[in-house]
């Protein structure tokens, strides 16, 4: 039974870390905006524009649930090695 949590913690400590892949590979992309000479000297053309990649927001979700699925599966297979290791060897008796 307590491999059952070994094998589903390191699984999910696998999909955390394909969080982590992601994000990384669709970092928000923002242009910088290209200042502009006033009358009394120079000015920004505006805010920052997002111009690839995924926005803040989705950015922020992703590292926030690989960070959760990484920290939970750590756990799971902890618990599961202890409840293992606890339990000792068994002998099948054919």
């Amino acid at each position: 039974m307590w491999k059952i949590y070994v094998y589903g913690g390191g699984a999910l400590m696998v999909g955390g870390i394909a969080g982590f892949v992601e994000a990384e590979a669709h970092r928000p992309r923002l242009s910088v905006p290209k200042s502009v000479l006033r009358g009394n000297g120079w000015t920004y053309g505006g805010p920052l524009e997002h111009v690839g990649g995924l926005s803040g927001t989705a950015y922020d979700l992703l590292l926030i649930a690989a960070s959760a699925l990484l920290v939970f599966g750590t756990l799971l297979a902890l618990v599961g090695l202890m409840g293992y290791l606890r339990e000792g060897p068994r002998t099948s008796a054919h």
